[in-house]
This record gives C-alpha cells, structure tokens and sequence, in this order.
C-alpha cells in the first residue's frame, strides 16, 4: 500500500487504482474523471484537514486511527443530544 494521502479508489472492490501526494488534488482528479469516463466509477479518499496537520506532525497509524475515532465520536455527540451543538440552536415548535 502506498503512504500517498490522496487515493483513487474503484467503489465496488475498494481497490486503490492511483496514489498521489497532498498537493496532487488535481492529478488525483484527473485520473478519477478518466476512469469514471471509462465506466469506472471511483471515488476520491483524501485526508481531512486535522489528518493532514497530524501527518504533517509525524502521526502514525494509531494515532490517525484514533484522531478518526474523536472526530466522530465529536460529531455524534452534536447530533445525539437535545439541544444541538452550541452554534446550532435546536428548532422551536412554538409560535410567537
């Protein structure tokens, strides 16, 4: 498997058909609007940006793996409780 952060990915078998660095977005692109120009479809995996600070800060396998498991367990926490997030006031049922 390749350490390039940006991967092409076929959809239904989940196998990387290109690789490329952080600043390739383009290239990246270009190969899945071929591909999918092809019949191919594909899909673009690419790190987030708290991924990409973690990499750039020498994160290994586990501590992504673990980042992942915050950032949703964060995320969830705002769509399970009652009154929403901080900056996201729940709706009002009642008229005024």
């Amino acid at each position: 498997m390749s350490n390039k952060p940006i991967r092409v990915i076929e959809i239904q078998s989940g196998e990387t058909l290109g690789s490329f660095e952080q600043g390739e977005w383009d290239a990246a692109h270009k190969l899945a609007t071929e591909l999918e120009g092809m019949g191919i479809d594909t899909k673009i995996v690419a790190p987030s940006l708290p991924e990409s600070l973690a990499i750039n800060l020498g994160a290994g396998p586990e501590e992504l793996e673990s980042l992942r498991n915050e950032m949703d367990d964060e995320i969830d926490s705002h769509n399970e409780s009652d009154l929403g997030c901080l900056w996201c006031a729940p709706e009002s049922n009642t008229k005024q």
